[in-house]
C-alpha cells in the first residue's frame, strides 16, 4: 500500500535538517549526554536547525514534485540525513573511547582495576581512571572549542552535502574503521609512561622477592604502584591536557577534510 502525505517543501527541508542535526548533537557524547535534560537537548537540536537554515544553498530545493510526498520516500530521506549526522559523531565518540582505553590500561597497572563507578560522558560502567580521563577530555573538549567545531562540521556537511543529497556511502566506512584501528594504538601510547613505570616497579619486587625469600613484596607492591603511578600521573597530566586539544582538533580536521571529498 502506498501513503501519501501533503508536505510543503519548507516543512521537508527542515525535516531533513533537524534530522541531520539531531545526529550532530543529540547524540554526541557531550551535547548529547543524559546529564542535560531531553527538553535541553531537543530544544538545542531545533534551535540549531533554524539558525543553520541559512547555510542551504539558495538553489537546494528537494529532489521531487510539489504535492504528495510518499511514506518510503520521507523515511529514506530523514533516515540518510540521520545517519550522515550519526556517523560523524562516531568520530567524536572514538576519540573519548581513545581516552577511556588509556585510562583502562592506566588502572589495570595502579591496582584500580576492580574499582569501578559510572561514567556520566560516555554512561557506562568503568574504572575510576577511564572515567578520569574521560572527564579530563570532557574539560579539554569544550575549552578546546570542540562544540563550535561541531558546528562548524554541521555546516560544511550542509553546504557539501545539502539535505536530500547526502548518501552515507559518500562518505564512507573506510576512514573510520581506519579510526577505530587507531584507537588502541593511541590510547596505549597515552598510558605508556605509567605502564613502563609500573613495570620497572614488578621487575625490581620480582628481583626482590628473588633474592630475599623473607620480603614481603605484597605488602609493598600496591602501595608503591600506587604512589609512583600518581607521582607519574602529576608529571604527564599537563601532557595528556596538550593532546587532547591536539588529537580534538586533528580529528575535527580529518572529519572535514573527509566532508569535502
Amino acid at each position: 500500500m502506498n501513503i501519501a502525505v501533503p508536505l510543503p517543501l519548507d516543512i521537508l527541508r527542515y525535516a531533513a535538517l533537524l534530522a541531520r542535526i539531531i545526529g550532530f548533537l543529540v547524540l554526541a557524547p557531550v551535547t548529547g549526554s543524559r546529564l542535560v535534560p531531553v527538553r535541553w537537548r531537543v530544544l538545542l537540536a531545533v534551535a540549531t536547525s533554524v539558525a543553520l537554515a541559512a547555510a542551504l544553498p539558495a538553489h537546494w530545493r528537494v529532489a521531487r514534485p510539489v504535492g504528495t510526498v510518499g511514506l518510503p520516500f520521507l523515511a529514506v530521506l530523514l533516515g540518510s540525513e540521520l545517519l550522515v549526522g550519526i556517523m560523524v559523531s562516531l568520530f567524536v565518540h572514538i576519540l573519548f573511547e581513545v581516552f577511556a582505553f588509556a585510562g583502562h590500561v592506566i588502572g589495570i597497572n595502579m591496582g584500580f582495576a576492580f574499582a569501578q563507578q559510572v561514567d556520566p560522558t560516555l554512561e557506562q560502567q568503568r574504572s575510576i581512571m577511564s572515567v578520569f580521563m574521560t572527564q579530563m577530555l570532557t574539560v579539554v573538549f569544550i575549552t578546546a572549542g570542540g562544540i563550535p567545531l561541531l558546528l562548524q562540521l554541521a555546516v560544511l556537511s550542509i553546504r557539501q552535502l545539502p539535505p536530500g543529497t547526502a548518501a552515507p556511502a559518500r562518505i564512507g566506512m573506510e576512514p573510520l574503521l581506519a579510526a577505530v584501528g587507531q584507537l588502541f594504538a593511541t590510547g596505549f601510547q597515552l598510558a605508556l609512561p605509567i605502564f613502563c613505570v609500573t613495570l620497572l616497579i614488578n621487575v625490581a619486587l620480582g628481583l626482590m622477592t628473588r633474592f630475599g625469600q623473607d620480603f614481603e613484596v605484597l605488602m609493598l607492591a600496591f602501595p608503591v604502584r600506587i604512589a609512583v603511578g600518581f607521582f607519574v600521573m602529576t608529571a604527564t597530566v599537563p601532557v595528556w591536557v596538550h593532546l587532547a586539544a591536539r588529537l580534538t582538533r586533528r580529528m575535527f580536521h580529518q572529519v572535514g577534510t573527509l566532508l569535502q571529498a
